[in-house]
């Protein structure tokens, strides 16, 4: 029960540490009346992919494309696919490959990546790995993509997985909400996962509400 009240008061304290980066993001954007107009603001607005959108980007990392460079970021690095597995990237192939697809574990080295990519102007896809297909205990070199998902059977199209993927996210979400639930205490423990759930909502439309409200401020 001790476990499951730390984790409890960690959780209360990670959302109010969230709100109070959202309070300090909209003081730090808000233009100031002396140069509110001296100069706009670029904004770079990033599309959120459809459910076919990342299944074809995850259906290149099983099933490779010879003009796709498929690259895994992650805390140990830049780590490129090849025939004989992952090799660390540090510059691109010549001749550079027509696109690059990003499975994003961790920013780290997300700025190296692109540096490279945008110097060779390579057109770059970028997907964040869901939880659900994430290795546990990633290696150093060894991908960090979940063996369920790496030993998927891999049709003649992306469509062929599609079902398989599906199952496969729904399956993690529901283990890990389970074992969240457990290991906070019994019903407590299922109680606060609903509410912090609910919370977590909260946050996000209230931030997706501070940011639409900030864009109509500043000066297009």
């Amino acid at each position: 029960m001790a476990e499951g009240n730390s984790a409890i008061v960690a959780d209360l304290g990670a959302n109010l540490v969230c709100m109070l980066l959202i309070l300090m993001t909209v003081a730090a954007a808000r233009p100031h009346a002396k140069d509110a107009f001296e100069a706009p603001i670029p904004l770079q607005r990033a599309m959120p992919l459809s459910g076919p959108a990342q299944n074809d980007l995850l259906y290149l990392r099983l099933r490779p494309d010879p003009s796709v460079l498929a690259v895994e970021l992650t805390d140990a690095g830049a780590f490129a696919t090849g025939p004989k597995g992952l090799f660390p990237l540090t510059t691109l192939p010549a001749p550079p490959p027509d696109r690059l697809v990003a499975f994003v574990f961790s920013a780290k080295a997300h700025t190296d990546l692109r540096r490279l990519t945008d110097a060779a102007g390579v057109p770059v896809d970028e997907i964040t790995v869901p939880e659900a297909l994430r290795h546990p205990e990633p290696t150093p070199g060894q991908s960090a993509f979940s063996p369920a998902f790496l030993h998927l059977p891999v049709g003649a199209d992306a469509a062929s997985i599609r079902p398989l993927l599906r199952d496969l996210l729904m399956q993690g979400g529901s283990d890990a909400a389970e074992s969240e639930a457990t290991s906070t205490g019994g019903w407590l423990g299922a109680v606060w996962l609903f509410l912090r759930q609910a919370g977590n909502l909260m946050l996000l439309l209230l931030a997706a509400g501070v940011l639409r409200s900030l864009r109509r401020r500043l000066p297009s």
